[in-house]
């Protein structure tokens, strides 16, 4: 009981007061994450759901289900052809000026399919402020002000909208943007770093943002959602009180 109290309390901990210390590099490369796709390992289906980040204010989902020796496989409502159309990783972590976002994923840039952009809503629920572009010719411009989204190609896979901004406003070019169209042992990596003030957030507020990306097809889509609100955190905190209390009696 005693270890259970002190991993939930370091759990609780980190969410509350922690801040990342990590400085990323926007190209390509998530070595800095403290993720190698440079080892032929990294091909291996449920490699990206073992190996995770080094900092532990990084949030992040993974669902790394097929690999190039899996031939046609589900791996959302849809299907991927090995890990071409894998969505398989999505990382999210900020200081006090930045916000870093990572998506690993099967599918190039350039591609029978096109990427969508990366969405991101300031309060976690599924209504998205923001948006920043992944395809060619507007890649890593942020969009804001968003009226009207596109659509998945396939409806029976509408689960995973939105795919992409239909109307809304360009702000421009973000501070840092990659999409490494070099396969990394089937691996394909996308990297945005954009000010928290230009998303209307900031350290303290970060933490309650959702994101969303899938790719034309929608075969496949990352969803992260949000830190719990902090009547959620207070719910816990009493919990673990309760916890103590318990083994006290005991």
């Amino acid at each position: 009981m005693k270890n259970i109290v002190i991993f939930y309390f370091c759990i609780f901990s980190i969410i509350l007061f922690a801040s990342s210390g990590y400085a990323y590099v926007i190209d390509g490369n998530v070595s800095d994450w403290g993720i190698d796709l440079s080892v032929a390992a990294s091909s291996n289906k449920g490699y990206l759901d073992t190996h995770l980040p080094i900092s532990p204010t990084v949030r992040y989902v993974t669902e790394d289900n097929t690999d190039n020796n899996s031939g046609w496989f589900q791996v959302g409502p849809g299907w991927s052809n090995g890990n071409t159309y894998d969505a398989e990783a999505m990382y999210f972590d900020y200081d006090n000026t930045y916000a870093y976002i990572a998506i690993i994923t099967g599918l190039k840039q350039s591609d029978t399919y096109d990427p969508g952009d990366i969405f991101i809503s300031t309060n976690g629920d599924l209504t998205y402020e923001y948006a920043i572009r992944t395809d060619a010719p507007s890649a890593g411009h942020l969009y804001s002000n968003i009226t009207e989204l596109k659509s998945v190609l396939y409806s029976q896979f509408a689960i995973s909208n939105p795919w992409m901004v239909k109307t809304g406003s360009d702000q421009g070019m973000i501070q840092g943007f990659t999409y490494n169209n070099t396969a990394q042992n089937t691996h394909y990596v996308i990297e945005a770093q954009v000010l928290l003030s230009s998303l209307g957030l900031t350290s303290d507020t970060a933490k309650y943002a959702r994101l969303h990306w899938t790719m034309e097809c929608g075969n496949d889509a990352l969803d992260l959602p949000p830190v719990p609100e902090p009547g959620s955190l207070a719910l816990l905190g009493l919990g673990l009180l309760g916890l103590v209390r318990l083994k006290r009696r005991k």
